[in-house]
């Protein structure tokens, strides 16, 4: 984990990773059913999960270059996977995405990879269920002006954000705040995603 890409964080998402990265392995790590800590025994979800994310409505994924010009927005899309695994002690939870679309976008999007998923619970006394959410090998192509296809991706493997439930809430959320490598070098990358499946979800720590 140390050797992951940290870029444009936000200052909650660079606290939290702080607490990762210092502690040096992975955190007990599961999604559960119940917003109780840890997990009850029996309450967390097995692997083989279908694992579903869309664009919050209403909201806009955005890509930028790194002086803040506007390359790209969209309104929707999807991620959708499979859990492979379902965590434990030392073990986060890993995601075989097979599908991550990007619709009503400004500029033509096509994604080439829909690249894997891990969410890890942060082990942090104040957290009440938040998770990383890591992806590896995702890439997609955005055509932009004067410049033609530009290759966007997440390179071998980078932290893009929190994963989040809370009680009330009537989904978990992703909330992406991270920077993309791409052909005009760092690009920030901006997004909001709700959980629909499995659910009801929460990033705990290992059952009891």
């Amino acid at each position: 984990m140390k050797h992951l890409k940290m870029l444009a964080i936000t200052i909650p998402v660079a606290m939290a990773l702080a607490v990762l990265l210092g502690a040096g392995t992975a955190s007990a790590t599961v999604l559960c059913k119940e917003n109780k800590r840890p997990c009850p025994k029996s309450q967390d979800w097995e692997f083989g999960q279908t694992f579903e994310a869309g664009i919050i409505a209403e909201t806009t994924t955005t890509l930028k270059t790194t002086s803040g010009t506007l390359l790209n927005t969209c309104t929707s899309g999807i991620m959708e996977g499979i859990t492979e695994n379902t965590g434990g002690s030392g073990i986060p939870v890993k995601i075989e995405n097979t599908k991550l679309t990007f619709n009503n976008c400004t500029r033509t999007t096509h994604v080439h990879n829909p690249g894997r998923l891990t969410i890890e619970y942060i082990n942090e006394p104040s957290n009440d269920t938040f998770g990383y959410l890591i992806a590896k090998e995702m890439e997609f192509t955005v055509t932009l002006p004067l410049i033609g296809n530009c290759t966007v991706s997440t390179g071998p493997e980078l932290i893009m954000g929190l994963v989040t439930g809370r009680k009330g809430e009537t989904a978990a959320m992703i909330h992406i705040t991270t920077q993309l490598e791409g052909c005009l070098a760092s690009m920030p990358f901006l997004a909001e995603y709700h959980i629909s499946l499995p659910a009801p979800l929460y990033v705990k720590e290992n059952t009891a």
